[in-house]
């Protein structure tokens, strides 16, 4: 049975009816899906401009933090490793950006639409 979905302007006036399938827009929401939906769209609003200094870009000297034998120490060739407090950090990928596999991004607008109580809370713009 389908069922009619008017389609409103921007102005607020019906131009058109839809008629869609109430078994498209009727059923159990698959909040799960739902929310992976949500988690994509916010991850790929995120402008990602954090950024912190490698080794390479610390500033400071190149000396050896001390010499390499007779201390009793362990060996260290720079201030700026990793592992010293104040050293750089491992290089890694800054990349924050998620995408859905395909059934997720064909699937989510109609379990957004199975989320209301009937078909006719539904409107389209």
């Amino acid at each position: 049975m389908a069922v009619d979905i008017p389609v409103y302007s921007i102005v607020g006036q019906i131009v058109d009816h839809v008629a869609v399938d109430e078994a498209a827009v009727g059923g159990r929401p698959n909040m799960e899906l739902i929310r992976q939906a949500i988690l994509m769209y916010e991850a790929n609003q995120r402008v990602g401009t954090a950024k912190v200094k490698t080794r390479s870009q610390v500033s400071g000297s190149g000396a050896k933090p001390r010499p390499q034998k007779n201390t009793g120490r362990a060996r260290h060739g720079s201030r700026y490793s990793p592992l010293w407090v104040g050293g750089g950090v491992k290089a890694r990928a800054s990349v924050w950006a998620l995408s859905g596999n395909a059934p997720t991004r064909t699937e989510w607008p109609v379990a957004v639409l199975a989320m209301r109580n009937s078909p006719r809370d539904v409107s389209t713009l």
